[in-house]
Formats: structure tokens, sequence, C-alpha cells
């Protein structure tokens, strides 16, 4: 079981800029709790690569069902775990009805503990020099 300090973590650029834009979440001060980043463009196969155990979690402000539906399965049966995150009415407002911001990870701790970061805005832009 990794913890969130030796996570590799996958989101792409646009949602570093979803996140400090709608939500006040500075997504690039991740690199204070992680091991590292990578970003495949792909969320089907960011998924797939958390299921394998190359990746530790994956995030995106805005994907269809479409995007992960099938891989969120392989993840579930490779025991690894998915969420939906609460948008702001900002976020809604500029994304597809049916769009989602999506996370996955190889457990459910680094779900809970990314999300303790968000809640505590220790990610928060008002940490940001």
């Amino acid at each position: 079981c990794r913890t969130l300090s030796e996570a590799v973590v996958d989101f792409s650029l646009c949602t570093i800029d979803i996140f400090r834009r709608h939500m006040n979440i500075d997504l690039t001060a991740m690199s204070d709790y992680v091991r590292g980043h990578r970003s495949c463009g792909v969320a089907s196969l960011a998924i797939c690569r958390v299921a394998q155990g190359d990746l530790s979690m994956y995030m995106s402000a805005r994907v269809y069902p479409w995007d992960y539906a099938a891989a969120s399965i392989i993840l579930h049966e490779m025991q690894g775990a998915y969420c939906m995150l609460d948008r702001p009415s900002s976020l809604t407002k500029v994304t597809a009805p049916d769009q989602v911001t999506f996370l996955a990870a190889e457990n459910i701790r680094l779900i809970e503990d990314l999300k303790l970061l968000m809640d505590k805005k220790l990610l928060g832009l008002d940490q940001v020099n």
C-alpha cells in the first residue's frame, strides 16, 4: 500500500488549469506531497496503468463516462478505488452535463489522503508564493 508521499500521479495541464480557476486548488503544489507526476493524455489508459501498478493515481477535471467506465471495471477487479469529486457550480457551467471530475487510485487510502489535502486547503492557491 503506497502512501501519498510515494505516489506517482497522472493529471493534465487542462486539469491543473481547471482546478486552479474553478476549485481554487493548485495541483502543482502536489509536488510537495507526492513522488512524481506523469501525463499520458488518455483517461482509460491512465486508469489501466493505475490498475497495473505503473501509476498510483489518476485525476481528471472533466471526463465523460465512456472515458473511464471500462477501465474502472479493470481497476475495481485489481482492488483499486475510484470516485467522482464534487464540482463547484462555476465548473459545471463550462463543461458538458455528463462530464465528471474523476479520481482513480491504487487504493482508497490515496483517495482519502488527497481529499484531506484538498479539504484542508493545503493545495489552495493562498498557499502558493
